[in-house]
């Protein structure tokens, strides 16, 4: 299940602010999540995230269990699925 305020389709939002974000994201010293388009993207933010990426794989895979059907690691860009293809499933 996808949900967005359909405003969202037509003209698409990237959230960065903190107080406006999701509950389920999250933001600490190493990682920085956001949504866009019903993906949730994590961009690492210190130079020494490969030591916590495993733990961090584990908090956000158990915190997004419930509203998300799989978690990627995305290696390219065609990873990402813009044209929503999940909505066809």
């Amino acid at each position: 299940m996808i949900v967005m305020a359909p405003e969202w389709a037509e003209y698409p939002t990237l959230i960065l602010k903190e107080d406006q974000q999701m509950k389920y994201l999250i933001n600490d010293d190493n990682f920085f999540e956001f949504e866009f388009l019903g993906h949730v993207f994590s961009i690492p933010v210190n130079k020494d995230w490969e030591n916590m990426f495993g733990l961090y794989v584990i908090q956000t895979k158990k915190l997004k269990e419930k509203l998300f059907n799989q978690m990627i690691i995305v290696e390219n860009f065609y990873d990402i699925d813009f044209t929503l293809r999940i909505l066809n499933d």
